[in-house]
């Protein structure tokens, strides 16, 4: 068991305000904040991977992410896989906040092509976390609005 957790996930951390507005703000600063929990607290990401969402705290937070998203006009069918595509680019960049890059590699044993690999920026995880998040959240505004421009069935 993990004690020192207690089945909360340290889910107040993972704050999503349902005032914020319009509801891909309050889905950027719920991402933000949700990303950097794991960050204060390592021991907690392989919890979040492989665990099931028992805790009291965790389910509201989904309920309260559902809310936001059934408010800016998602379909019921939707709301799920939106908060768990979140989910899952913030587990995986959190796999590798403190994980070191700094192996050693000659060019002897790189293929060629991989120099992107060998001369990151001591930010390129940051850099890939603010790519990945922008682009996830602009392609759910971008199928939102192709959802509400569809003549009812």
């Amino acid at each position: 068991m993990y004690p020192a957790f207690s089945g909360l996930y340290r889910v107040a951390e993972m704050d999503l305000d349902p005032t914020v507005q319009p509801w891909t703000a309050a889905l950027d600063a719920w991402a933000r904040s949700y990303r950097a929990a794991p960050a204060r607290h390592p021991n907690m990401v392989p919890l979040l991977s492989s665990r099931p969402t028992r805790s009291a705290a965790a389910l509201q937070a989904y309920a309260c992410a559902f809310a936001v998203l059934r408010e800016a006009g998602w379909p019921e069918d939707w709301v799920l896989p939106v908060v768990q595509s979140i989910e899952y680019l913030l587990i995986g960049s959190a796999l590798h906040l403190n994980s070191a890059h700094d192996a050693i590699w000659t060019d002897e044993t790189l293929p060629p092509g991989l120099e992107p690999l060998r001369n990151a920026l001591p930010d390129f995880r940051e850099q890939a976390f603010e790519t990945g998040l922008t682009a996830r959240i602009r392609s759910f505004q971008k199928t939102l609005d192709g959802l509400q421009a569809r003549p009812d069935d």
